[in-house]
Protein backbone atom coordinates (compact mmCIF):
# COMPACT_ATOMS: atom_id res chain seq x y z
CA UNK A 1 0.00 0.00 0.00
CA UNK A 2 2.82 2.66 0.59
CA UNK A 3 4.05 2.41 -3.16
CA UNK A 4 0.25 3.38 -4.08
CA UNK A 5 -0.84 0.42 -5.08
CA UNK A 6 -4.37 -0.29 -2.57
CA UNK A 7 -6.17 -2.73 -4.37
CA UNK A 8 -2.81 -4.88 -4.85
CA UNK A 9 -2.93 -4.78 -0.87
CA UNK A 10 -6.74 -5.27 -0.75
CA UNK A 11 -5.99 -8.42 -2.65
CA UNK A 12 -3.14 -9.38 -0.21
CA UNK A 13 -4.79 -8.64 2.88
CA UNK A 14 -8.01 -10.40 1.75
CA UNK A 15 -5.82 -14.10 1.16
CA UNK A 16 -4.55 -13.04 4.88
CA UNK A 17 -7.83 -12.94 5.95
CA UNK A 18 -8.57 -16.78 4.88
CA UNK A 19 -6.09 -17.61 6.84
CA UNK A 20 -6.34 -15.34 10.19
CA UNK A 21 -9.82 -14.99 10.42
CA UNK A 22 -11.17 -12.45 12.86
CA UNK A 23 -7.34 -11.20 13.43
CA UNK A 24 -7.49 -7.35 14.39
CA UNK A 25 -4.33 -6.71 12.63
CA UNK A 26 -6.04 -8.21 9.55
CA UNK A 27 -9.27 -6.69 9.82
CA UNK A 28 -7.94 -3.33 10.64
CA UNK A 29 -5.97 -3.00 7.54
CA UNK A 30 -8.52 -4.29 5.67
CA UNK A 31 -10.63 -1.58 7.16
CA UNK A 32 -8.06 0.93 5.94
CA UNK A 33 -7.28 -0.14 2.85
CA UNK A 34 -11.41 -0.17 1.81
CA UNK A 35 -11.80 3.22 3.60
CA UNK A 36 -8.79 4.62 1.42
CA UNK A 37 -10.73 3.40 -1.69
CA UNK A 38 -13.74 5.08 -0.53
CA UNK A 39 -15.69 1.80 -0.07
CA UNK A 40 -17.19 3.03 3.78
CA UNK A 41 -19.65 0.16 3.59
CA UNK A 42 -17.10 -2.11 3.88
CA UNK A 43 -14.92 -0.37 5.98
CA UNK A 44 -17.31 0.09 8.62
CA UNK A 45 -17.76 -3.51 8.76
CA UNK A 46 -14.20 -4.24 9.24
CA UNK A 47 -14.12 -1.98 11.90
CA UNK A 48 -16.61 -3.10 13.87
CA UNK A 49 -14.71 -7.08 13.37
CA UNK A 50 -11.49 -5.53 14.64
CA UNK A 51 -13.40 -3.81 17.84
CA UNK A 52 -14.63 -7.35 18.78
CA UNK A 53 -11.49 -8.86 17.79
CA UNK A 54 -10.13 -6.63 20.35
CA UNK A 55 -12.46 -7.95 22.55
CA UNK A 56 -11.12 -11.87 22.23
CA UNK A 57 -8.26 -13.96 21.17
CA UNK A 58 -8.13 -11.48 17.67
CA UNK A 59 -5.91 -9.56 19.15
CA UNK A 60 -3.13 -12.32 19.73
CA UNK A 61 0.69 -10.76 18.59
CA UNK A 62 -1.16 -7.27 19.25
CA UNK A 63 0.96 -5.30 21.79
CA UNK A 64 -1.42 -3.53 24.56
CA UNK A 65 -0.05 -0.37 22.98
CA UNK A 66 -0.87 -0.52 19.44
CA UNK A 67 -4.19 -2.61 20.58
CA UNK A 68 -5.64 0.67 22.62
CA UNK A 69 -4.86 3.03 19.32
CA UNK A 70 -6.42 0.40 17.12
CA UNK A 71 -9.17 0.68 20.07
CA UNK A 72 -9.84 4.52 19.77
CA UNK A 73 -9.37 4.92 16.15
CA UNK A 74 -11.47 2.21 15.19
CA UNK A 75 -14.45 3.57 17.64
CA UNK A 76 -13.84 6.65 16.33
CA UNK A 77 -14.34 6.04 12.91
CA UNK A 78 -17.43 3.85 13.14
CA UNK A 79 -18.43 6.93 15.14
CA UNK A 80 -17.58 9.32 11.38
CA UNK A 81 -19.59 6.49 9.15
CA UNK A 82 -22.20 6.99 11.12
CA UNK A 83 -22.26 10.83 11.33
CA UNK A 84 -21.80 11.59 15.11
CA UNK A 85 -18.74 13.64 14.80
CA UNK A 86 -19.06 14.76 18.37
CA UNK A 87 -17.95 11.03 19.75
CA UNK A 88 -15.48 10.92 16.82
CA UNK A 89 -13.31 14.11 17.70
CA UNK A 90 -13.45 13.24 21.13
CA UNK A 91 -11.87 10.00 20.48
CA UNK A 92 -9.19 11.08 18.45
CA UNK A 93 -8.54 13.90 20.33
CA UNK A 94 -7.33 11.05 22.81
CA UNK A 95 -4.76 9.74 21.11
CA UNK A 96 -2.99 12.57 22.37
CA UNK A 97 -0.06 11.41 24.41
CA UNK A 98 -0.78 7.15 23.45
CA UNK A 99 2.13 5.32 22.14
CA UNK A 100 2.77 5.97 18.60
CA UNK A 101 1.29 3.39 15.75
CA UNK A 102 1.67 3.34 12.16
CA UNK A 103 1.55 7.31 12.72
CA UNK A 104 -1.72 7.52 14.32
CA UNK A 105 -1.24 9.60 16.82
CA UNK A 106 1.28 11.98 15.39
CA UNK A 107 -1.58 12.77 12.12
CA UNK A 108 -4.49 12.75 14.97
CA UNK A 109 -4.74 16.87 15.05
CA UNK A 110 -5.39 16.32 11.23
CA UNK A 111 -8.26 13.89 12.00
CA UNK A 112 -9.81 15.73 14.73
CA UNK A 113 -9.94 19.05 12.27
CA UNK A 114 -11.82 17.50 9.28
CA UNK A 115 -13.95 16.28 12.23
CA UNK A 116 -14.55 19.72 13.57
CA UNK A 117 -15.18 20.60 9.82
CA UNK A 118 -18.01 18.00 9.68
CA UNK A 119 -19.66 19.45 12.59
CA UNK A 120 -19.90 22.65 10.96
CA UNK A 121 -16.81 24.50 13.30
CA UNK A 122 -14.13 25.70 10.88
CA UNK A 123 -13.30 27.84 13.78
CA UNK A 124 -12.77 24.65 15.82
CA UNK A 125 -10.75 22.99 12.97
CA UNK A 126 -8.52 26.11 12.60
CA UNK A 127 -7.65 26.11 16.72
CA UNK A 128 -6.68 22.49 16.08
CA UNK A 129 -4.64 22.95 13.54
CA UNK A 130 -3.03 25.96 14.99
CA UNK A 131 -2.54 24.29 18.42
CA UNK A 132 -0.83 21.73 16.35
CA UNK A 133 1.59 23.83 14.93
CA UNK A 134 -0.06 23.46 11.37
CA UNK A 135 -0.33 26.05 9.41
CA UNK A 136 -0.25 25.54 5.98
CA UNK A 137 -0.24 22.85 3.08
CA UNK A 138 3.12 21.70 3.35
CA UNK A 139 3.38 20.98 6.66
CA UNK A 140 0.31 19.21 6.41
CA UNK A 141 1.19 17.15 3.35
CA UNK A 142 4.51 16.56 5.20
CA UNK A 143 3.24 14.98 8.43
CA UNK A 144 0.24 13.12 6.76
CA UNK A 145 2.92 11.26 4.95
CA UNK A 146 3.44 9.33 8.00
CA UNK A 147 -0.23 7.77 7.82
CA UNK A 148 -1.67 6.14 4.70
CA UNK A 149 -4.83 8.10 5.24
CA UNK A 150 -5.05 11.43 3.20
CA UNK A 151 -7.12 14.51 4.70
CA UNK A 152 -6.93 18.41 3.57
CA UNK A 153 -8.79 20.12 6.49
CA UNK A 154 -7.52 23.30 5.80
CA UNK A 155 -9.44 22.75 2.15
CA UNK A 156 -12.68 21.82 3.91
CA UNK A 157 -12.84 24.65 6.48
CA UNK A 158 -12.39 26.77 3.11
CA UNK A 159 -15.68 25.04 1.73
CA UNK A 160 -17.60 24.99 4.85
CA UNK A 161 -16.94 28.82 4.44
CA UNK A 162 -18.27 28.60 0.62
CA UNK A 163 -15.12 30.54 -0.14
CA UNK A 164 -15.54 28.26 -3.10
CA UNK A 165 -12.25 29.92 -5.30
CA UNK A 166 -10.10 29.93 -1.86
CA UNK A 167 -10.87 26.51 -1.70
CA UNK A 168 -10.33 25.05 -5.00
CA UNK A 169 -6.81 27.25 -4.90
CA UNK A 170 -6.29 25.19 -1.54
CA UNK A 171 -6.85 21.98 -3.13
CA UNK A 172 -4.61 22.63 -5.90
CA UNK A 173 -2.28 23.23 -3.85
CA UNK A 174 -2.39 19.82 -1.99
CA UNK A 175 -2.62 18.67 -5.74
CA UNK A 176 1.00 19.66 -5.95
CA UNK A 177 2.38 18.85 -2.43
CA UNK A 178 1.22 15.09 -2.14
CA UNK A 179 3.89 13.02 -2.97
CA UNK A 180 3.93 10.17 -1.25
CA UNK A 181 2.48 7.12 -3.32
CA UNK A 182 -0.59 6.51 -1.35
CA UNK A 183 -1.36 9.74 -0.85
CA UNK A 184 -1.27 10.56 -4.90
CA UNK A 185 -3.02 7.19 -5.40
CA UNK A 186 -6.23 8.84 -3.24
CA UNK A 187 -6.17 11.81 -4.82
CA UNK A 188 -9.09 10.73 -7.16
CA UNK A 189 -11.33 9.85 -3.88
CA UNK A 190 -10.14 12.70 -2.33
CA UNK A 191 -9.00 15.74 -3.80
CA UNK A 192 -10.88 14.90 -7.51
CA UNK A 193 -14.41 14.89 -6.06
CA UNK A 194 -13.83 18.23 -4.47
CA UNK A 195 -12.35 20.47 -6.80
CA UNK A 196 -15.39 18.92 -9.09
CA UNK A 197 -18.17 20.36 -6.90
CA UNK A 198 -15.95 23.69 -6.14
CA UNK A 199 -16.14 24.25 -9.69
CA UNK A 200 -19.80 23.57 -10.39
CA UNK A 201 -19.76 26.34 -7.36
CA UNK A 202 -17.84 28.92 -9.52
CA UNK A 203 -19.92 27.89 -12.49
CA UNK A 204 -17.55 25.96 -14.17
CA UNK A 205 -19.30 23.13 -15.38
CA UNK A 206 -17.75 21.35 -17.99
CA UNK A 207 -14.45 21.32 -16.04
CA UNK A 208 -16.51 20.17 -12.91
CA UNK A 209 -18.07 17.08 -15.28
CA UNK A 210 -15.07 16.30 -16.90
CA UNK A 211 -13.51 15.70 -13.60
CA UNK A 212 -16.77 14.22 -11.96
CA UNK A 213 -16.24 12.04 -14.94
CA UNK A 214 -12.65 10.33 -13.87
CA UNK A 215 -13.89 9.67 -10.62
CA UNK A 216 -14.53 6.14 -9.18
CA UNK A 217 -18.23 5.30 -9.01
CA UNK A 218 -17.07 2.39 -6.46
CA UNK A 219 -16.30 5.21 -3.87
CA UNK A 220 -19.17 6.23 -1.40
CA UNK A 221 -18.37 10.19 -0.92
CA UNK A 222 -17.41 10.66 -4.14
CA UNK A 223 -20.63 9.46 -5.90
CA UNK A 224 -22.56 11.79 -3.34
CA UNK A 225 -20.32 14.86 -4.93
CA UNK A 226 -21.37 13.85 -8.45
CA UNK A 227 -24.72 13.93 -7.19
CA UNK A 228 -23.88 17.72 -5.93
CA UNK A 229 -22.27 18.76 -9.69
CA UNK A 230 -25.16 17.19 -10.94
CA UNK A 231 -27.46 19.42 -8.47
CA UNK A 232 -25.88 22.75 -9.06
CA UNK A 233 -25.81 22.10 -12.90
CA UNK A 234 -29.55 21.89 -12.50
CA UNK A 235 -29.96 18.06 -13.59
CA UNK A 236 -31.96 16.97 -10.96
CA UNK A 237 -32.91 13.65 -12.27
CA UNK A 238 -29.24 12.27 -12.77
CA UNK A 239 -28.45 13.60 -8.87
CA UNK A 240 -31.39 11.19 -7.89
CA UNK A 241 -29.77 8.56 -10.07
CA UNK A 242 -26.41 8.80 -8.07
CA UNK A 243 -28.10 9.42 -4.86
CA UNK A 244 -29.70 6.14 -5.27
CA UNK A 245 -26.46 4.23 -6.36
CA UNK A 246 -24.63 5.95 -3.31
CA UNK A 247 -27.79 4.58 -0.62
CA UNK A 248 -27.09 1.44 -2.74
CA UNK A 249 -23.39 1.44 -2.14
CA UNK A 250 -23.45 2.55 1.42
CA UNK A 251 -26.80 1.27 2.93
CA UNK A 252 -25.92 1.05 6.58
CA UNK A 253 -25.03 4.82 6.34
CA UNK A 254 -26.79 7.98 6.44
CA UNK A 255 -25.23 10.78 4.11
CA UNK A 256 -26.72 9.86 1.36
CA UNK A 257 -30.10 9.68 2.51
CA UNK A 258 -30.11 12.79 3.71
CA UNK A 259 -28.71 14.66 0.68
CA UNK A 260 -31.39 12.73 -1.53
CA UNK A 261 -33.63 14.24 1.08
CA UNK A 262 -32.26 17.72 0.01
CA UNK A 263 -32.27 17.14 -4.03
CA UNK A 264 -35.92 16.39 -3.27
CA UNK A 265 -36.37 19.58 -1.14
CA UNK A 266 -35.03 21.59 -4.44
CA UNK A 267 -37.63 20.17 -6.32
CA UNK A 268 -40.29 20.96 -4.31
CA UNK A 269 -41.15 17.34 -2.44
CA UNK A 270 -41.22 18.19 1.08
CA UNK A 271 -42.70 15.66 2.38
CA UNK A 272 -40.42 13.04 0.47
CA UNK A 273 -37.65 14.61 1.91
CA UNK A 274 -38.92 14.23 4.99
CA UNK A 275 -39.29 10.33 4.57
CA UNK A 276 -35.09 10.60 3.68
CA UNK A 277 -33.86 12.68 6.69
CA UNK A 278 -36.14 9.86 8.48
CA UNK A 279 -34.36 7.08 7.11
CA UNK A 280 -30.68 9.19 7.66
CA UNK A 281 -31.88 9.92 11.10
CA UNK A 282 -32.91 5.71 11.72
CA UNK A 283 -28.76 5.15 10.72
CA UNK A 284 -27.12 8.18 12.07
CA UNK A 285 -29.11 9.22 15.31
CA UNK A 286 -26.04 11.44 16.30
CA UNK A 287 -25.43 13.41 13.10
CA UNK A 288 -26.95 16.89 12.85
CA UNK A 289 -27.38 17.89 9.54
CA UNK A 290 -30.61 15.56 8.69
CA UNK A 291 -32.28 17.41 11.78
CA UNK A 292 -31.37 20.43 10.50
CA UNK A 293 -32.79 19.59 7.15
CA UNK A 294 -35.92 18.25 8.93
CA UNK A 295 -36.32 21.54 10.69
CA UNK A 296 -35.84 23.63 7.09
CA UNK A 297 -38.93 21.16 5.50
CA UNK A 298 -41.03 21.73 8.32
CA UNK A 299 -40.71 25.51 8.42
CA UNK A 300 -41.48 25.28 4.78
CA UNK A 301 -44.21 23.58 6.02
CA UNK A 302 -45.40 26.52 8.50
CA UNK A 303 -44.85 24.36 11.38
CA UNK A 304 -42.65 26.45 13.22
CA UNK A 305 -43.17 24.34 16.89
CA UNK A 306 -41.62 21.28 14.84
CA UNK A 307 -38.65 23.26 13.29
CA UNK A 308 -37.51 24.04 16.83
CA UNK A 309 -37.61 20.83 18.36
CA UNK A 310 -35.38 19.78 15.26
CA UNK A 311 -32.54 22.82 15.33
CA UNK A 312 -32.72 22.38 18.74
CA UNK A 313 -31.78 18.79 18.16
CA UNK A 314 -29.40 19.71 15.57
CA UNK A 315 -27.62 22.44 17.82
CA UNK A 316 -26.78 19.67 20.48
CA UNK A 317 -24.73 17.32 17.51
CA UNK A 318 -23.28 20.71 16.09
CA UNK A 319 -23.41 23.43 18.84
CA UNK A 320 -21.07 25.58 16.49
CA UNK A 321 -23.28 25.49 13.22
CA UNK A 322 -23.61 29.29 12.34
CA UNK A 323 -26.43 28.49 9.81
CA UNK A 324 -28.29 26.23 11.86
CA UNK A 325 -28.71 29.02 14.43
CA UNK A 326 -29.57 31.28 12.03
CA UNK A 327 -32.65 29.44 10.88
CA UNK A 328 -33.19 28.66 14.46
CA UNK A 329 -33.66 32.05 14.95
CA UNK A 330 -35.91 32.56 12.09
CA UNK A 331 -38.48 29.85 13.53
CA UNK A 332 -38.88 31.80 16.78
CA UNK A 333 -38.90 35.11 15.21
CA UNK A 334 -42.19 33.39 13.28
CA UNK A 335 -43.69 32.56 16.39
CA UNK A 336 -43.20 35.85 17.52
CA UNK A 337 -40.38 34.98 20.24
CA UNK A 338 -37.98 38.08 19.15
CA UNK A 339 -36.20 38.02 22.74
CA UNK A 340 -34.75 34.08 22.17
CA UNK A 341 -34.84 35.05 18.64
CA UNK A 342 -32.23 37.67 18.93
CA UNK A 343 -30.27 35.82 21.75
CA UNK A 344 -30.08 33.03 18.95
CA UNK A 345 -28.98 35.33 16.09
CA UNK A 346 -26.33 36.63 18.98
CA UNK A 347 -25.11 33.65 18.87
CA UNK A 348 -24.96 32.61 15.03
CA UNK A 349 -23.11 35.73 15.05
CA UNK A 350 -20.37 34.63 16.81
CA UNK A 351 -19.70 31.20 14.44
CA UNK A 352 -18.55 30.59 11.33
CA UNK A 353 -21.12 32.03 8.51
CA UNK A 354 -21.23 32.57 4.81
CA UNK A 355 -20.63 35.62 3.25
CA UNK A 356 -24.90 36.06 2.84
CA UNK A 357 -25.58 34.35 6.13
CA UNK A 358 -23.72 36.78 7.77
CA UNK A 359 -25.24 39.52 6.26
CA UNK A 360 -28.49 38.19 7.26
CA UNK A 361 -27.78 38.02 10.72
CA UNK A 362 -26.73 41.39 11.28
CA UNK A 363 -29.54 42.43 9.45
CA UNK A 364 -31.86 40.39 11.81
CA UNK A 365 -30.14 41.92 14.77
CA UNK A 366 -30.31 45.52 13.59
CA UNK A 367 -33.61 45.41 12.82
Amino acid sequence: VRQGDIQGAIRFISRAMRIHPGMVQVENNEALYRHLTGEFELALAHRRSALEGLQGSGKRFLLDGPAEVIKIRSQALVAQYLGDFQLAAEGIGSLVGKPEYSGIVATAPIHQASLFVAMHDPSGARRVLADAGLGSVVQIAELAARNENFLIPTAEVLMERELWAEALAELQAYDAAITVPVQVAQKPMVLWPRMAEALAHLGRFEEAEALAARIPGTCYLCVIRQARVAMLRGDLARADRLYAEAQRQGPSLPFAFAERGQMLMARGDTAGAIAFYGQAIERGPRWADPQKYWGDALMAQGDEAGAIRKYRAAAERAPQWGALHLAWGRALEAQGRRDQARETYAAAAGMDLSAADRAEVVRRLGA
